[in-house]
């Protein structure tokens, strides 16, 4: 799952029954053949000492993450189906139908990509997909981002599947979750925690960032201690007293699943449109909160020159949208819509 080939349905009972120990030499034998198969590529970690050092790193990084994802998938019934799953790739044997956004009546556009990886999990006759992105650095579903364009990749990816799955899967999918998993080995202070505890901290570090299925038996087939517990360590998700799930978990309905999908998939047609239109105004975005904006990171401001004292230079404001806020606003635009139609 870690290494970039063609997508790839493993065992489904395979990792949830692996020992600690045994995932640890799993870990560290895939490390040592992906390093030693492109061994003229790698030839630079062995250059100096900090580059072994970067060696080692990545062999701790994969070993940390292999036992995290083997023990979250012990505490659950999601199992995964396929790993680095293409989307629209017709050279690859198992794949996904390719998203088309019709832009007109003469032109689409179809979007392309992988998903590091897809679990599922059957109940009633229902297949309940999870889809995870792995990342290299800590990061979340920000839902005011999605519905405002910066954040499309890993919800298109849920719409491909939702829309496209079906043959794939051999039932009509439906939504589980969305979430990303970050492969680091993170630093805790040893002062404050006892050995016994420090795994734990670790693993809580370790644990899915993304939104899950307001559905109490896919929350308990996620996570199966929550109920005892509270508040989870695999999912972003706490229960109140009453068994109802708190306010400050990341959960959608089915239907604000299907809601957000459809956003995402307008945002997307619109991004497309602008594209397609020739559309180059500079005119970045600048979050209110925090003032956050891509100028601080783009490797081109040299030839975009943007300055907001010259003519036609203006910031595209995103504002910080809360949920309750989204969905409000969803709903109205589907409103308004029907009354079109109608």
């Amino acid at each position: 799952a870690f290494h970039r080939h063609s997508g790839h349905r493993p065992e489904r009972s395979a990792g949830a029954t692996l020992d600690e120990d045994v995932v640890q030499q799993l870990a560290q034998l895939c490390t040592e053949k992906i390093l030693t198969e492109n061994e003229l590529d790698y030839t630079a970690l062995d250059a100096n000492e900090r580059n072994k050092y970067m060696k080692e790193k990545i062999k701790r990084l994969v070993n940390r993450a292999a036992i995290t994802i083997v023990k979250q998938l012990k505490r659950g019934n999601f199992r995964p189906e396929y790993t680095e799953l293409p989307i629209g790739n017709k050279n690859e044997k198992i794949n996904i139908e390719p998203v088309e956004i019709k832009l007109d009546e003469n032109m689409s556009i179809y979007l392309h990509g992988r998903i590091d990886r897809v679990d599922t999990f059957n109940k009633d006759g229902k297949t309940y997909i999870n889809i995870i992105d792995y990342k290299s650095s800590y990061k979340d579903i920000d839902l005011s981002d999605a519905v405002q364009g910066l954040q499309l990749q890993l919800l298109v990816y849920m719409s491909a599947i939702m829309k496209n799955g079906e043959k794939l899967i051999m039932a009509q999918p439906e939504i589980g979750g969305a979430y990303y998993f970050c492969i680091d080995d993170p630093l805790i202070d040893g002062d404050a925690f006892a050995e016994s505890d420090a795994e734990n901290v670790i693993f809580n570090k370790l644990s899915l960032k993304g939104y899950v299925l307001e559905d109490s038996e896919i929350i308990n087939n996620m996570d199966n201690e929550i109920v005892d517990k509270k508040s989870s360590d695999i999912i972003p998700v706490k229960i109140n007293k009453n068994g109802s799930t708190s306010k400050s978990s990341n959960t959608l309905t089915a239907n604000e699943f299907k809601a957000i999908l459809k956003k995402t998939d307008e945002v997307a047609k619109n991004s497309a449109e602008k594209i397609m239109k020739g559309n180059i105004d500079i005119e970045p975005y600048r979050k209110d909160d925090g003032d956050k904006k891509p100028c601080s990171y783009c490797e081109f401001k040299g030839i975009c020159q943007f300055d907001v004292s010259a003519d036609k230079n203006s910031y595209r404001r995103i504002k910080k949208l809360k949920k309750d806020d989204i969905m409000m606003e969803i709903n109205m635009e589907d409103g308004e819509s029907d009354e079109v139609q109608s």
